[in-house]
């Protein structure tokens, strides 16, 4: 009995370490779903050594104190850009991952760095 075989292209970045994995792959749906179990072992791995802090506790949630400033750096870029769409201002802010980025993989201040810059380019031009 013939095994299928697939091909699939991949392109994962892990949003915790920045580990990339970028290719062609051929093998068997067996291998591919270890190859996705792997991967995905990997990034809860990550997420947990990221999440602890420097005594070993686990944090178990993120700040909420960030989602303010967040809001607010957004709402200036806007204000500053309202022909823009909300989807292309998060684009733009999260362009250090590349030219059409996967904002699902940005960190919080990943993108606030971004509208930081962005809100820095409208001062910039008044």
């Amino acid at each position: 009995m013939a095994v299928e075989k697939i091909k699939a292209s991949m392109e994962w970045r892990c949003p915790h370490c920045g580990l990339q994995a970028k290719g062609t792959i051929t093998m068997n749906s067996a291998g591919m779903t270890w190859l996705e179990s792997a991967w995905d072992a990997h990034v809860k791995e990550c997420r947990s050594k990221r999440q602890a802090n420097k005594s070993g506790v686990h944090q178990m949630a993120r700040d909420p104190n960030r989602i303010a400033p967040m809001l607010d750096a957004l709402r200036q870029v806007w204000e500053a850009n309202p022909d823009l769409w909300l989807a292309q201002i998060v684009s733009n802010a999260a362009r250090g991952h590349g030219a059409w980025p996967d904002v699902f993989s940005v960190e919080d201040d990943e993108l606030m760095r971004g509208l930081e810059t962005q809100r820095g380019a409208n001062n910039a031009m008044v």
